[in-house]
């Protein structure tokens, strides 16, 4: 038979409901993680104390108090007991689509996705910039002439 070595046997126990003992204090949660020094990770954690009132000896209350997501030292720990299996996945069934009302669907931008008709891509001769033909170099200029302008002394 395979040996089950402790890490093996906690990772088992990971996502079910934990009673851990710690001294007079119990808590209980969702166990999610341990390491090598035995530390562990409660989620949903409540934390129960036995209190003698100080009246009566004798007289015990147990006080319980909701704590959440805890680290506890695996060193205080006395020991560690399951209180139930982990919860199970929720499942809902796929939704057929048969009827459009009451169903959300992507809302459109009223723009078509086809791209730019032809025609509609160059810049509007007098809006936005120079045309394209205007950038290309002119036959008939001098070499030292700008559209005109003169910089040679």
């Amino acid at each position: 038979m395979s040996e089950v070595t402790g890490r093996n046997k906690l990772n088992r126990f990971l996502r079910y409901k934990m009673r851990v003992i710690i001294g007079e204090r119990m808590l209980i949660g969702n166990f999610l993680a341990f390491d090598r020094h035995m530390n562990i990770v409660l989620s949903n954690c409540e934390e129960y104390r036995q209190i003698r009132s100080k009246k009566n000896q004798k007289e015990i209350k147990e006080e319980k108090r909701m704590l959440g997501l805890i680290i506890v030292r695996g060193e205080t720990i006395v020991s560690m007991s399951v209180e139930a299996p982990p919860p199970k996945k929720e499942t809902r069934p796929l939704q057929k689509k048969t009827n459009t009302i009451g169903v959300s669907q992507p809302m459109g931008r009223g723009i078509s996705v086809t791209g730019v008709k032809s025609g509609l891509s160059s810049n509007i001769v007098g809006i936005g910039g120079p045309s394209t033909s205007s950038m290309f170099p002119q036959n008939g200029l001098n070499s030292g002439s700008f559209q005109g302008m003169n910089f040679r002394k």
